[in-house]
């Protein structure tokens, strides 16, 4: 599970990292950058993913243990 929610952070890191060097070459301060709504979104995005994650993969193992255990 650790590195499914890893590979989800990196894929929204570099989904994301483009606009973050297009945004910083304009001549935006790295502070004003960090401090962005788009960068906010990023990180909520990637963590609401990685709990979905988290959440889903025992949910579902348990579901499979009830269903496959009446046999």
């Amino acid at each position: 599970m650790g590195t499914m929610a890893n590979t989800l952070v990196l894929v929204y890191v570099g989904g994301a990292l483009n606009m973050m060097v297009l945004i910083y070459s304009y001549g935006v301060s790295f502070r004003q950058l960090v401090n962005t709504d788009f960068v906010a979104i990023e990180l909520i995005r990637a963590i609401a993913g990685s709990v979905g994650i988290i959440g889903t993969v025992p949910c579902v193992a348990g579901v499979a243990v009830w269903l496959f255990s009446k046999k």
